[in-house]
């Protein structure tokens, strides 16, 4: 399942200063992460609502959205509307409630999974067909708690897994960008069942 090569990829999150350690900011921490190995820093884009760090190189742009995750898809759509891009040329990146933490999974189209974020983009955009990386946070044991552990922060634990499989992700970025996405979904989501990555 080769493709043409991504031209954005956004990680989700929350911009309220005491949210940014949260589970549901996952995807703000994993181009935080990246965006620090490679020594560059988001600069804030107000036509987009959004951080934007440009990877010149590789002719793809990275995002944040700034107006929270449960509007993501406004300022996903104000970037299509000003560029050629499809919504297949887009990796959404974001937290997981379904899968075990650090575990990661890559898929194109199908629900939001009840997540908010996901379903604004759908919404705004207009169609489900984008790229998803899942970055597991686990789950509560309790249903009715949901809300205060996506809001909650993880122990240092789990943290610690969580930024060990975003060296995975990093490790095979290259082959993510050029829409190598069979030969990532063999290696990322048949390894949940293997080692948890």
């Amino acid at each position: 399942m080769n493709q043409s090569p991504l031209k954005l990829l956004v990680g989700l999150g929350n911009p309220d200063t005491h949210l940014l350690k949260t589970r549901h900011n996952v995807g703000f921490w994993f181009v935080d992460h990246f965006a620090h190995t490679i020594s560059q820093q988001f600069k804030l884009m107000k036509k987009f609502d959004s951080e934007i760090l440009e990877l010149t190189d590789k002719n793809v742009v990275i995002m944040k959205p700034m107006n929270y995750i449960n509007n993501s898809g406004i300022a996903i759509q104000k970037y299509i509307k000003q560029s050629s891009i499809t919504v297949d040329q887009i990796l959404v990146i974001y937290d997981d409630l379904d899968l075990k933490v650090g575990q990661i999974k890559l898929k194109k189209g199908g629900s939001s999974g009840g997540h908010n974020g996901l379903n604004s983009i759908i919404k705004e955009c207009g169609s489900k067909n984008f790229w998803r990386l899942r970055i597991g946070i686990g789950k509560p044991i309790l249903k009715e708690e949901t809300i205060s552990y996506v809001l909650g922060k993880p122990s240092k634990n789990d943290a610690n897994i969580i930024y060990e499989s975003f060296g995975k992700i990093l490790e095979n970025l290259d082959d993510i960008l050029d829409g190598e996405f069979s030969k990532i979904m063999n290696l990322f989501n048949q390894r949940i069942e293997s080692d948890g990555i």
